[in-house]
């Protein structure tokens, strides 16, 4: 297993996909980052060119790299096509490679729909007499980044934070 010296960006590697931990398969391809920042017993952790994203194994020629990633490009950490330009939209470092910062002029209130659209059920309080209205605890996804989750407070307060 090569070390961390050996597996800078643009280094043609041999790497395990997670996906391909079991079996043991190798894909080969260029280095564009380096995802752990020491040696490792498995392997450096690395994400090729196209996207893939493994552990090095062995370092490869130039030609065996280019004929293991050739053709491809935007693809998942485990090898699958990026479906659409929103799911590449999804994935921060995309935004920050093609210069996308988080919208402005928005406040938090553009991003929810008002309290009456909210989905309620009614109960009775201890006394039995009056109703009171709870909302239903629904998982919520960030509106900016579309990949926070949590309930609606934890949903605010993740927004928030893009806009601080």
């Amino acid at each position: 297993v090569p070390n961390i010296r050996q597996v800078v960006s643009g280094a043609h590697v041999s790497i395990i996909l997670k996906i391909d931990q079991p079996t043991g398969r190798q894909v080969q391809g260029t280095v564009a980052e380096v995802l752990t920042s020491g040696d490792h017993p498995r392997g450096i952790k690395v994400r090729l060119v196209d996207g893939r994203v493994g552990r090095v194994q062995r370092m490869v020629t130039e030609e065996e790299a280019r004929v293991g990633s050739e053709g491809l490009r935007n693809l998942g950490r485990n090898g699958e096509p990026i479906r659409s330009a929103s799911m590449l939209m999804r994935n921060p470092r995309h935004r920050e490679e093609q210069g996308i910062s988080a919208p402005s002029g928005f406040t938090l209130d553009d991003f929810f729909p008002p309290e009456s659209s909210l989905p309620c059920e009614e109960t009775q309080n201890s006394s039995g007499h009056i109703p009171e209205i709870i909302p239903h605890p629904a998982i919520q996804t960030c509106p900016v980044c579309y990949e926070f989750e949590g309930d609606e407070l934890a949903v605010a307060h993740h927004v928030n934070s893009h806009f601080d």
